[in-house]
């Protein structure tokens, strides 16, 4: 028999429980802030005690948080307090501890903002374990010796012909032979990846098509770098809320439909097929892999729906195009620069030598033997990393840490960033300074060592970018057949009456600060 006393205890007990629940969360932040007090970690104040601190100063630096970071080091040290429950390091021993392991640590909540279709992805992954079976199901897609095969060099051929074809043609019809160089390497890196991960079964031609230009028109950036940035920061210092705003309202995008259509119509075509899937030879696009997966195993942890799949492969594309333009871009503009004319020639007599000539496709493995074009390239991955923050791991539930003879408790955020390793003066002399020369030393002395271990473009260990090889062999072959055939330069737009290079306030409507960059595409005459 059910007492009569029971609807009125319920109200009763709830109470109780949510006064529970709330004086858990005030005993879990007092214990943190009593921790990050106590912690001899040094920092501003107000960072043991508050998030403020930090948010004030990259609302401050107009959201460039890996200055607010960078100056954070410069002031106390390789390991330094940004928040009650944030430490971020700076320091290649550090790395290895933070970083690497079969597993490593869980991701920090940051990347979840990375997630597509209000789903996660391999990024967005938090737990270490479950990132691990989902990665290794596509990691081999963008090996070195996959990446080097036929296949793949076949499928840059084509493209990197009808790169330079369109260079030529938008040079020719300018008097002064200017041609916007990123605008096209943004279409080409768009038409690789689009191929690499959903394949070539759609009518999207980005390089040789206007309308399929047009239709994609949002892959050329229209918002200001300084916008983006802004915006980028807010996710920085609010994960969740953008993350679940994101989730409730998705923006739109003509890409994230094309991609989300392509999913529909892999499991369409594959549901289609009698029998079971077959493994035995596995696709070699990023959407047939994972639907073959999907496929044959069913739903799982690691392919849970068709939105998960859609999820990755936007991701993927969005990573393997973004982070290799801005690569490129930056190095476009180091070599255009008056001052760096003689690291061009340089370059240029290299690739001649070499048999790289105006027409030829050179063979990938040609390339990485050629020592002053790997210097250029790495030199700008160094100053122009194309991530500059922080990559966020999290001390898992009841372990801890020790960083640097620090030692960091569980549920801490701790990160590091490749802005400061590369801006490290103890590794690189004149850090500030673009100087491809400075990787032309012995690779077994102590300080091409020293360099060597503070590189840090691609991140490391158990989270490295899976696309690191496909972006070293697009930017070789791009660098590799626009120096051999032209001569680039700065357009006069950039230029003042006297010919020096305006200051950064008087071109904001160009490169860095929007993907506009006019360069001029002189054809070199090949001796």
């Amino acid at each position: 028999m059910v007492s009569s006393h029971s609807s009125l205890d319920l109200p009763r007990l709830l109470v109780l429980l949510a006064l529970a629940w709330g004086f858990w969360i005030m005993i879990t932040a007092v214990k943190r802030i009593f921790q990050s007090v106590r912690s001899p970690i040094p920092g501003p104040n107000l960072a043991k005690f508050s998030s403020l601190w930090i948010q004030y100063n990259i609302l401050k630096d107009s959201g460039r948080v890996w200055e607010t970071i960078h100056r954070l080091h410069q002031k106390y040290g390789p390991v330094v307090r940004v928040a009650p429950n944030s430490v971020s390091v700076c320091h290649p021993d550090a790395l290895r501890t933070i970083y690497y392991g079969p597993r490593g640590l869980n991701g920090g909540i940051l990347l979840s903002t990375l997630r597509q279709y209000n789903s996660d992805n391999l990024v967005s992954t938090l737990n270490s374990d479950l990132h691990f079976a989902r990665r290794k199901q596509v990691s081999s897609l963008y090996s070195a010796p996959v990446v080097s095969g036929p296949a793949y060099q076949e499928i840059l051929k084509v493209f990197m012909s009808q790169f330079m074809a369109m260079i030529e043609e938008e040079a020719s019809n300018s008097p002064s032979r200017v041609a916007n160089g990123l605008a096209w390497v943004t279409w080409l890196t768009a038409d690789i990846m689009i191929r690499l991960v959903y394949g070539n079964d759609h009518n999207i031609r980005l390089l040789a098509d206007k309308e399929s230009r047009a239709t994609m028109a949002e892959l050329i950036p229209k918002t200001n770098a300084a916008d983006v940035i802004a915006l980028e920061a807010i996710a920085t210092l609010y994960p969740r809320i953008i993350s679940r705003i994101s989730g409730y309202f998705p923006p739109k995008s003509t890409m994230a439909d094309f991609g989300l259509h392509q999913v529909e119509a892999a499991l369409s075509r594959s549901a289609q097929k009698q029998g079971p899937v077959s493994l035995k030879y596995p696709s070699n696009t990023h959407l047939g892999r994972l639907v073959e997966l999907y496929e044959s195993k069913g739903p799982s942890a690691e392919i849970p729906n068709k939105r998960y799949i859609a999820s990755d492969c936007l991701d993927h594309f969005i990573a393997g195009t973004r982070t290799t333009n801005d690569l490129l871009g930056a190095a476009l503009w180091h070599l255009s620069l008056p001052e760096n004319k003689g690291c061009q020639e340089r370059l240029r007599s290299e690739l001649h030598e070499a048999g790289v000539r105006p027409g030829t496709h050179p063979d990938l493995s040609s390339l990485q033997k050629l020592p002053y074009l790997n210097c250029v390239l790495k030199e700008t991955l160094r100053t122009n990393p194309p991530i500059p923050i922080q990559l966020p791991r999290v001390v898992k539930d009841g372990e801890t840490l020790t960083v640097m003879g620090f030692k960091i408790e569980s549920g801490t955020n701790i990160a590091s960033q490749s802005y400061s390793l590369h801006q490290d003066p103890n590794s690189y002399l004149e850090p500030e300074t673009w100087k491809p020369e400075r990787w032309e030393i012995s690779p077994t002395s102590n300080e091409y060592r020293q360099m060597q271990r503070s590189f840090w473009p691609f991140g490391s260990g158990a989270r490295m970018c899976t696309g690191m090889n496909v972006a070293w062999a697009m930017s070789r072959l791009v660098i590799a057949r626009i120096f051999s055939t032209y001569s680039t330069s700065l357009d006069t737009i950039w230029l003042d009456e006297n010919g020096v290079l305006l200051p950064p306030e008087k071109r904001k409507d160009f490169y860095p600060s929007l993907p506009n960059q006019p360069l001029r595409f002189e054809v070199c005459i090949d001796k």
